[in-house]
């Protein structure tokens, strides 16, 4: 005999024997009567039965998670699923100390259609992996692609190609993420919470040229835009010591790299970063006319207008950062 138990989640496993159910003395379940057996399913009233035979941990009772009213009856009308597509995804990284790309693992991807964010240069589309990878790794990701705009700039003002300026944006974010690594390592026991990158890779999606980051959850907020505004947050105490240090670590950059560049478009969910730009002092290399990093560079436009509303705080004395001489009072 068998019993199929009608529970919220439950398994194949569900599909068991009455002696899973029941401790059935052996001569019982071997009985040529077994089959005319009569027992009560899981749940039911007690009766002689099942004192004879009382539940095993199987037979607890399971309750569904909490769903709202409104979520019921959406369920009874058609929810079509997002409409998406298969794809093998090379992903290959950028190193900052032997200036070399790696393929670091090939992954197939289910990208939706879709864009889920849009911004002024690209426009993101969520990605998961259709199986762990070979790194065990089960996570979201985004995909980012150029829109019509951003490739307008990029091959007619920069004359460059979408590959190469590709290719610099992650580039770009492995030196803003090794200068952030280096940031939190000198940082003292009392500083507290530091700022991180997530991870970012050059691929290419239906032939196009591609950026795909780690999916960072939580409330996104900017801090301090790519010209060097530094933006108000609120007044409670969490958000004013994010946006001082937020302010420490820009200045940091600014003064370790030896005034020559400057991290800024510090944004993010909370201390997690995302989509970095670097200012230069020297807009272009003098040998080669290239353009430092990509569109987003201000160069010093972007540098002197941080320093003009950056005050010195708490932060950059324990990091040993020089005061900032250019601050001008309001």
């Amino acid at each position: 005999m068998r019993f199929v138990v009608g529970q919220e989640d439950t398994s194949v496993s569900s599909v068991c024997t009455v002696s899973s159910f029941y401790q059935l003395p052996p001569q019982h379940e071997n009985s040529p009567s077994h089959h005319h057996t009569y027992c009560s399913l899981p749940g039911q009233a007690s009766s002689s039965t099942n004192e004879q035979y009382p539940r095993t941990e199987k037979m607890r009772t399971r309750y569904p998670a909490s769903v709202s009213i409104d979520a019921l009856l959406k369920a009874g009308k058609l929810v079509k699923p997002a409409d998406k597509r298969k794809e093998t995804l090379t992903f290959e990284a950028f190193d900052v100390a032997s200036q070399k790309w790696s393929d670091v693992f090939e992954a197939v991807c289910h990208i939706e259609m879709k864009e889920f964010s849009s911004g002024g240069f690209c426009n993101a589309y969520q990605a998961t992996f259709a199986s762990n990878t070979a790194q065990g790794e089960v996570r979201k990701w985004v995909v980012k692609l150029y829109n019509d705009k951003a490739i307008a700039t990029i091959t007619g003002t920069l004359n460059s190609t979408v590959e190469n300026h590709c290719r610099k944006q992650v580039q770009m974010h492995a030196v803003a993420r090794h200068v952030t690594q280096r940031f939190k390592m000198n940082i003292p026991s009392d500083f507290g919470e530091c700022f991180e990158f997530n991870r970012c890779y050059y691929t290419t999606v239906n032939g196009q040229p591609a950026t795909i980051e780690e999916y960072v959850p939580g409330e996104f907020v900017k801090i301090i835009n790519n010209n060097g505004v530094i933006i108000p947050l609120a007044d409670d105490e969490s958000s004013v010591e994010l946006l001082l240090k937020a302010e420490c670590l820009v200045h940091y950059t600014y003064q370790s790299s030896n005034r020559k560049f400057m991290l800024l478009d510090i944004q993010g969910m909370g201390y997690k970063l995302i989509d970095p730009e670097i200012a230069t002092t020297e807009v272009m290399d003098k040998d080669t006319n290239e353009v430092f990093f990509c569109c987003g560079n201000c160069s010093t436009v972007g540098i002197d207008a941080f320093l003009a509303c950056h005050k010195c705080n708490k932060f950059c004395t324990m990091m040993g950062v020089p005061e900032n001489t250019m601050y001008i009072e309001d």
